[in-house]
């Protein structure tokens, strides 16, 4: 009766680690629409084309809730096969799949590895889409200052609020 019990078991971290795999890589193959969609809002920020920019915008935001919603239904599944192999919630992934036969091991550490890869693509598609603007922002306020060295500097009202500098500046002699 234990060994029955115990294949019983075996059968179900199978299953629910099976179910895991698909959600990873649905996962993984939403996140690199995503990467597609990052490639064309950088290719947009780098022409100035802005039509192209909120379209891109537009297109990705759909499918940001894809991610969202695939995310929790991942982590769920793993939460649940955490549980069935009898490990706490501080263990980490490849240490519940230790707990798995070889072939659904290799099959889920390969989904996981391609998820990760994957993410990876996306934070330097940001990364660099980041550094680019910031680049862009930090040249074009020196150049700004070299045009107008008047304007250097924030400017604040009497109540401590940020206000924009006036178009020319304004001298003012208390001799008078």
């Amino acid at each position: 009766a234990e060994n029955g019990c115990k294949e019983t078991l075996h059968m179900d971290t199978a299953e629910l680690c099976r179910s895991l795999t698909e959600l990873m890589e649905r996962q993984a193959a939403l996140l690199e629409h995503m990467v597609s969609y990052e490639i064309t809002l950088k290719e947009s920020i780098v022409a100035h084309n802005f039509t192209g920019l909120e379209l891109a915008q537009r297109k990705m935001s759909p499918i940001l809730n894809e991610i969202a919603a695939a995310e929790a239904a991942r982590h769920a599944a793993f939460l649940k096969l955490q549980v069935a192999v009898g490990e706490g919630p501080e263990s980490g992934f490849y240490e519940v799949l230790s707990h798995l036969d070889r072939a659904t091991r290799e099959k889920a550490a390969d989904a996981y590895r391609t998820l990760k890869f994957t993410v990876l693509k996306i934070q330097g598609l940001t990364d660099s889409i980041d550094i680019y603007l910031t680049t862009v922002t930090a040249a074009m306020q020196e150049v700004l200052s070299e045009l107008f060295p008047f304007q250097k500097g924030n400017i604040y009202t009497r109540r401590g609020t940020k206000r924009q500098a006036q178009a020319n500046p304004m001298l003012i002699s208390r001799r008078l």
